[in-house]
């Protein structure tokens, strides 16, 4: 007796969804890992590096924001009115 030449299409589909799932898994854990791994790298680069132009203006940055003191809301948008609606220049004098 011969044997029936059929698609065995419940196993065609399965395998299909088991793979496209899969591969989603897959996708998604890689995705997850670099999102992790990512933030700890650029923290290491930044650790690691020597004193360059950028740590030295990042440094002055951060003591012009410790040092700069604020102005009070009233006073700043008065500035801006007699200015004619310019925002005041923050480039140093000189």
């Amino acid at each position: 007796m011969a044997q029936p030449q059929g698609l065995n299409v419940p196993a065609i589909i399965t395998t299909g969804l088991v793979t496209v799932l899969l591969t989603c898994v897959i996708v998604e854990g890689v995705r997850a890992l670099y999102n992790y791994e990512e933030p700890q790298e650029e923290a290491r680069k930044w650790d690691n590096a020597t004193k360059s132009t950028v740590h030295r203006l990042r440094d002055e940055q951060e003591a012009n924001l410790k040092t700069n003191t604020k102005t009070p809301i009233d006073t700043a948008m008065a500035s801006i009115v007699t200015s004619g609606g310019k925002m005041p220049t923050t480039k140093p004098n000189g």
